[in-house]
């Protein structure tokens, strides 16, 4: 997995958590993210769910 796309989405991470955002927005927030990497081709389909579980 590329390490600029894990520094970046654990960055949001951290603002979501600093802030206290919701358990289901930030799951939300989380699905979102993943379906622009999706969308983008950036992370293959198979490993994209485990990469983001991780953060969940």
């Amino acid at each position: 997995m590329n390490e600029k796309i894990t520094n970046y989405v654990a960055e949001i991470l951290k603002v979501l958590v600093k802030n206290k955002v919701p358990k289901k927005d930030f799951e939300t927030i989380i699905e979102i993210i993943r379906k622009e990497y999706e969308n983008c081709g950036v992370i293959q389909e198979d490993t994209q769910k485990e990469f983001f579980q991780k953060f969940l």
